[in-house]
Parts: C-alpha cells; sequence; structure tokens
C-alpha cells in the first residue's frame, strides 16, 4: 500500500508520486481565489468594481413585458392580416432593443404597446361591429332582384318548312 497524501492535501508532491511541481503562489497567502477573495484589490473574475455588471454580462432581469407584448401583437397582427398588432409589435421590439441600454425606457414602452393593444383590438371589434351592422342595412334597404328561380322556357315544335 502506497502511503499518498489525500487528494485535498495542499502540499507539492513530487512527479513520482503524481503530483504537480512547486509553483509560486498567486494572491495573498493562505487565502485561495475560490473563496472569493480578489487578490491585489481586484474584482473575481465577471464583477465589476463598481457594482455594476460586467462588460458582456446579461443585465439583470430580461424584458419578458416586452417579449410578451411583442409575441401577442405579432400573433395578433397575422390573425387579422395586418390590422390589428403592428404598432404595438413595433413598439415591443423597440422596447426589447433597448433594454439593454434603457431598461426604464424599454418598460415604459412595453406598458405603452399593452395600451396601443388593447386600443387597436377595441377599434377593430368596433370596426368589425360597424362592418357586419352595414351590410346587414345595405341587404335590407338594397332593391335586390328576389333570388326565385324564373321559369323555364319550353321548346314548341313548330313544322320546319323545306
Amino acid at each position: 500500500m502506497s502511503s499518498q497524501p489525500p487528494a485535498d492535501d495542499p502540499t507539492p508532491r513530487p512527479y513520482a508520486e503524481g503530483g504537480h511541481p512547486a509553483q509560486p503562489g498567486y494572491g495573498r497567502p493562505g487565502y485561495s481565489q475560490s473563496q472569493g477573495q480578489p487578490s491585489y484589490g481586484q474584482p473575481p473574475y465577471g464583477q465589476s468594481a463598481y457594482g455594476q455588471p460586467a462588460y458582456g454580462a446579461p443585465s439583470p432581469g430580461a424584458p419578458v413585458n416586452a417579449i410578451v407584448v411583442t409575441v401577442v401583437s405579432v400573433l395578433a397582427a397575422l390573425s387579422t392580416a395586418f390590422i390589428v398588432g403592428l404598432p404595438s409589435a413595433v413598439l415591443g421590439i423597440v422596447g426589447i432593443v433597448q433594454h439593454r441600454s434603457d431598461p426604464r425606457r424599454a418598460g415604459r414602452l412595453a406598458a405603452v404597446a399593452w395600451i396601443v393593444l388593447v386600443l387597436n383590438v377595441v377599434l377593430g371589434v368596433v370596426l368589425l361591429i360597424a362592418g357586419v351592422a352595414g351590410f346587414l342595412w345595405f341587404m335590407e334597404q338594397a332593391d335586390l332582384p328576389t333570388m326565385t328561380p324564373s321559369p323555364v322556357p319550353t321548346l314548341t315544335s313548330t313544322p320546319v318548312a323545306v
């Protein structure tokens, strides 16, 4: 049986025992980087020194409201032949794009997009009702011929002169 130290033993071992050569320590002695302690006044990787997200790090909170209003608006636009939903879809897309640079403005744009979507739906329903009512009124007022079939003309046989 071999007398190898446990795997979590920090003492360096020679290559023959499966260890690595001793390397100079980085950071402060007695502290490891895995404990989240910054070395030489630098913040840990991926964190900014000023409490803001580091470059490339996702901003806190996704623009869920803007994404949902965009999806609902596009579905409304597709289901109504692009009559309802286009303005709110555009506002939702702008809200998604601006979320990274200005989250407050993106939230306001998403709220405005919901309001515009509701107004478009209400306006679409009012126009649909008015269109159906106008069509029914026109059909009532129009002097259209009746749809009863006319009598079929009969052929009489007449002698043909030769």
